[in-house]
Parts: C-alpha cells; structure tokens; sequence
C-alpha cells in the first residue's frame, strides 16, 4: 500500500529487491557452492581511494578462504560506476568437497567504510545466520546433505529462521492473515508433486509446484475464528530466498534443489471485527518436522509459540484491551471521515442571516416603529459582524462562490489521501468503494480501485500498512476550476511493511498534481496526475 498510491517509473530498487548500487554500502556476501566459494562485493569508490589500492588488489585482501590449505581467488569486475563497484570473487575446491572452512575477512580494509560495512554468508543459497553480524574471523561446519545443519562453530552465531516449516499469523481489524514457509523437500512427503528427479527441480517444473502448493495448503490446517471454523481466501504463492536481512519473493531462472527451495502461501480470512480468540490446528509433521513454530502479530507486538504433533492446536487470545498501547504516529487523522467546506457552511449561515434580514424588513412594515427598529438593529450588527470576521480572517469573498481557502488547504488535502489510503486496508471490494466516496468524484473511483488495488494491498507478497501521511510541499497550480483548485502537491507516507516474520518501516515521498473540488459541501478529489515517487528510508539511511 505504502510503495504505490499512484504507479510510475523509479530510479529506486524496490523495497524488498535490495539496494541500488548507488545505495549500497560496502558489502561482503559469500555464498559456499557445490565446488567452490563464491564472494559478492560492492564496494564504494571512496573506500577502494582510501586503501590505496586498485580495484583486484582490494577484492584480495577483502576475504581469505581456507580449508585444509589455503585457496587462492579469481576476481571479476560484475559492474561499476562512478560511485561504486561489484566484484565477483570465486574461491574453486581443488581437492573434495570441505567439512569445514575458515572465513578470514580484512577487518581493516572493510572498517574505510565506516560503520557500514556488512558481511553475510549462506551455503547454497540459505543463509548460515540471518542478520549480517560477523566481527572476526570464523569456521563454518559444513552439511553437504542438508544445508539447513550448517552452522557457524561459533555458538553465538546462528540463525533464527531454521526450521524447514514457518507459520506465521497477521491479526488486523478486518482481516487475518496466514503465511506458510515450506520445503519443498518436505513438501513431496504430503504431496505428491509429480517431480521428475528426486533431488533437483527442474525449471519447467516451478509453475506446476506453485499451483499445486497453495491449493494443498489452502486446504489444510483449520481455522477458527471464535469457535467458527472459518475458509481462507489465497492471495499468493511464491518462490522464497532467505536473505542476509530479509525474506524474500523471487522467480527461480534454473535448476534448484529440493532440499534449500522454499516456497511461500499468503492466504487471508475476512472478518468484521478483531475476534476474541483464534485456533488454527496445524496437522502436517514429518520425521523431521516434529514442531512447528508459529508467530503471531496483533496490534501489541508478536507472540511466538509452537505446535507439535502431540499438541496441534495455536490459540491467540484477544488481549488488547488489557494493554496500554502506545500511540501511533498520525492517529490524529485515524477517523476515515469525509472532508466538509467550511466556506460553504459559512456562507449557507451568511445566507440564513440575509432571510432574517428579508423577515426584518418585513416586520418594519407591520409592527411599531421602536419594535421594528430595535430587531433591524439587532440583525444589521450580526450579519455585519459576521462578515467582518470573514473578512479578517483573509477569507475570499463569500459571494464568489465555493472556493478553498489557502490556510486551509494542506489540512483538506492531507485528510482526502489519508481517506484513499484507509480505504484499501478494506479487503470488500463494495466497502472500499464506498470508503473511496469519501474523498474521490465518483468517475474517478472505479479507475483509482482497478490501478491501485493490488498495488495497495501487496507489495512483493508483502502486507502494509500506512502510520501517517505528511504534505511536504503544497501550491497552486490553477484556480480556474469551478468551486476548486489544481494543485502540485508533494507528500510523505510512513508505513509498516510485514511479510514472512520480518517487519519493516518504510517512507515513501510522492508528487502529484491533483484537482480538489466542491461536491455537495464536501472537497473531493475530482482528478489526479502522478508525478513522481521515491523511497526515502533507505537514502536517508546511507
């Protein structure tokens, strides 16, 4: 929802893609192959200026690798640009495959890049660890039939996403929603998967797996909603790559093995109202998958707890009421409320003074002199009194119409998109419909709904949520609209972005040219032109 109010094209890489060269710290990732080691480098130009050395040299000494002898490595230059470079360092096996290496980054040379620097290592594409904290030099113990057991020999260092099944529940006011992480290897225990090979997948093969992957797990493991056994709605089916930092969606281009392919089911229940308990029976174990650890989030944090086939069944228990929450940002504008002229209300009471006025006169007519003066009185100092106080106020003339006064305009603007962005939490077609009506001119609603929809709710099988939304930049591009204004307007959204156990904040910066029009007494946004976008988080960080 954060990512795209309004789709164009980016110079940014996308939220869970990584980062742009441009954006890149200096990063190690190493990654131990089937016969060899290979090491990913990117590193920014002014750190390769400092060490005083050309671009080889420096990949050289960033990394020593070592089994039972020293392994010497081959360097290439991927990409580069003025600002930064990817060097491809590959360490072959000479000799069998190791049980063990040691990993020898140059401290040195790494800390020119400040506090910046990241290392992160994975054996067949699964990360060894899930947070890039390696200090020293480290021994990696090696599992060549199930890279999920390779680990570092250092106790300290070990991954938190190591089991081959994930579950994970997301409890929000209108909906809940479930993801599964699984391997494929456990996979071909409970389904069969037609695969041709019993080892590897095969690139024609993946489609197959995803549709029949979530239509199986679409149909397992039963949920109740306050003792009503509810039916889920499948929302997505993607291949999953455990990153460094982040878990994330990808499209397989060759060959995988069954044992490190992970594959991911987003699946939704529709609810009306946060329900006072859950009990989602999870009934799929194998020889080794005897637990089962599920996460889930509410509006107070996470709750970790396990299922094992003695105990099958999770229980959350609506709590919230009993915890004081913190307020969040912007729950200032949390109401979904249509926004109202208050020029129009103005002059609609300037307008029932002028009746009294009309009534007043009449009375001079037919009432006694001192009567009909004292009431002429009365109302010539209020109807005078009120337009003073317009006018003092810097309003523009009462009798020119309906128009958006400047003082007001940013508060107008922030509330109609904080309304847009509320309405695609719904997960009801008619009822975000209807939400939308609340700040958008009808013929724009159904193009808002069939552009936005899926952009709203998902982003690369992620869930997101907008915290607040703050106009950077606001002015007048036309007044010439009847009862309104076309204005340029630039603004920043802040947002949570929660998918497969790992959360996010984000900020997004967008520009659009928008045209806010009186309609029956409420502003609406009669048209809207995208400009421009950008993510700001992850630049700000750098």
């Amino acid at each position: 929802m954060i990512a795209v109010l309004f789709p164009v094209s980016c110079a940014y890489a996308d939220w869970n893609s990584g980062k742009t060269i441009e954006a890149s710290a200096t990063r190690l990732t190493v990654n131990v192959l089937n016969d060899g080691v290979k090491a990913e480098l990117t590193v920014h130009a002014h750190v390769i200026g400092a060490s005083q050395l050309n671009k080889e040299n420096f990949a050289r000494r960033i990394l020593a690798i070592q089994t039972d002898h020293p392994i010497p490595a081959t360097v290439s230059v991927s990409a580069e640009n003025e600002q930064a470079s990817v060097m491809t360092l590959w360490f072959a096996f000479t000799r069998a495959q190791p049980e063990r290496i040691a990993l020898k980054p140059d401290f040195d040379l790494l800390t020119l890049a400040g506090q910046s620097h990241q290392i992160s290592v994975a054996h067949l594409g699964l990360p060894v660890i899930d947070h890039d904290v390696l200090t020293q030099a480290e021994t990696l113990s090696l599992d060549w039939q199930g890279p999920w057991q390779t680990h570092f020999e250092n106790p300290e260092l070990k991954r938190d996403h190591g089991d081959p099944v994930m579950a994970f529940l997301y409890i929000e006011q209108q909906q809940i929603k479930a993801e599964i992480v699984v391997r494929v290897k456990e996979l071909t225990e409970w389904l069969d998967l037609g695969l041709a090979d019993q080892t590897w997948i095969a690139e024609s093969e993946f489609e197959h797996i995803r549709q029949k992957t979530g239509d199986f797990l679409a149909s397992q493991n039963p949920l109740k909603v306050d003792g009503m056994l509810r039916s889920p709605v499948l929302d997505k089916v993607d291949f999953i790559r455990m990153g460094a930092e982040d878990i994330q969606a990808y499209q397989p281009q060759q060959t995988q093995l069954q044992t490190t392919t992970l594959i991911g089911v987003s699946l939704h229940y529709e609810i009306s109202d946060i329900p006072a308990k859950l009990a989602w029976q999870w009934d799929l174990y194998t020889d080794s998958v005897q637990r089962v650890v599920i996460r889930a989030y509410d509006s107070a944090g996470l709750f970790d707890s396990y299922v094992t086939h003695d105990y099958r069944v999770f229980e959350w228990e609506n709590m919230l009421a009993d915890i004081d929450l913190p307020e969040l940002t912007g729950q200032k504008k949390a109401a979904l409320v249509a926004v109202e002229n208050d020029n129009e209300q103005r002059i609609n009471t300037l307008r029932i003074l002028l009746v009294f006025l009309m009534a007043a006169f009449v009375l001079t007519i037919v009432t006694s002199e001192k009567m009909h003066l004292c009431a002429m009185a009365l109302l010539i100092l209020l109807l005078g009194g009120s337009y003073v106080s317009w006018a003092k106020a810097g309003k523009p003339d009462v009798f020119a119409g309906s128009i958006l006064a400047q003082d007001n305009t940013t508060g107008v603007v922030e509330q109609l998109l904080w309304n847009i962005y509320q309405a695609f939490e719904s997960t009801d077609e008619s009822e975000t419909y209807d939400k939308l009506a609340y700040s958008v001119q009808g013929d724009l609603i159904e193009t808002l709904y069939l552009q936005n929809r899926q952009a709203f709710l998902m982003e690369d099988g992620a869930w997101s949520r907008v915290e607040n939304i703050q106009i950077k930049q606001i002015s007048e591009v036309s007044d010439v609209l009847e009862k309104g204004k076309t204005l340029d307007c630039q603004w920043l959204v802040t947002g949570q972005v929660v998918h497969w156990g790992h959360q996010h904040q984000r900020e997004n910066l967008y520009r659009a040219r928008i045209n806010i029009q009186d309609q029956e007494g409420f502003w609406k946004i009669t048209a809207l032109e995208s400009l421009g976008q950008e993510r700001v988080d992850e630049a700000e960080s750098m």
